[in-house]
């Protein structure tokens, strides 16, 4: 189902169990840190065993139309240390509601969000802090900083309730192509050691939003736009 309808690939580590022998496409074994291919033995040693049960029937796909709600700012919502109204003032040489072209900003100069990096575990947006502790794959504190201005700007300027997670990751990711990371920062000053991080991470920083806020919307059947590595492997690591 995964590779074949959904064009998922998936690769197992598996210690002393040889379960999927029987269903997986290539075997490989880590010998003393060298991959051997060991298909066509292990499928005949596992002959002696029960076979894996697998699911009858096609399984339940996930929701891809999850779509952020839009954020109230200013006046009309308090923000999250309890006081009214959102932080306005810009950083160093800013110009209070006022972004880098000297226009207010995207909701009438009250969503400025103050956004501070705590190295790579976590990043937080005006008192709200959001842990990034097991996003492994970010390489740098820099990385942080640039999810939490990603998700600034996409929570006060592209959450709507229509357009869904993907779609506004998508946004993002031609925006910062074409502009660069100082088309996400506001007011006049670009602070230094932004990195870009990958989608996967922006998407990860997002799903642990607290503040998040989903509508979901009629799924249609169609693959996830998942890059497809090949089929079923399975990898035996001797112990």
């Amino acid at each position: 189902f995964l590779y074949e309808i959904q064009g998922i690939s998936c690769v197992i580590v598996a210690g002393s169990s040889g379960s999927y022998f029987q269903i997986a496409d290539q075997i490989i074994q880590m010998d003393n840190y060298k991959p051997r291919e060991i298909t066509e033995y292990a499928k005949e040693e596992a002959k002696a065993f029960p076979a894996v049960s697998v699911p009858e029937g096609e399984p339940k796909l996930p929701s891809f139309n999850r779509a952020p709600k839009a954020v109230l700012r200013g006046p009309e919502r308090g923000n999250r240390d309890g006081r009214t109204g959102y932080d306005t003032s810009a950083g160093r040489g800013g110009n209070g509601g006022h972004d880098r072209n000297g226009s207010r900003d995207r909701n009438g100069g009250h969503d400025r969000v103050k956004v501070k990096g705590m190295g790579k575990e976590a990043v937080s947006l005006d008192k709200e802090s959001i842990n990034l502790h097991y996003v492994e794959q970010l390489a740098d504190a820099e990385q942080t900083m640039a999810l939490g201005y990603l998700l600034s700007y996409a929570e006060t300027g592209l959450f709507n309730g229509v357009d869904s997670m993907r779609k506004i990751v998508d946004r993002l990711m031609e925006l910062v192509e074409k502009k660069g990371l100082s088309a996400v920062v506001p007011g006049d000053y670009l602070p230094a050691g932004l990195a870009m991080p990958r989608r996967q991470e922006i998407f990860a920083c997002f799903n642990r939003y607290r503040s998040l806020k989903l509508h979901r919307q009629e799924q249609t059947a169609a693959k996830p736009e998942l890059g497809c590595l090949g089929k079923t492997a399975a990898v035996k690591i001797l112990t």
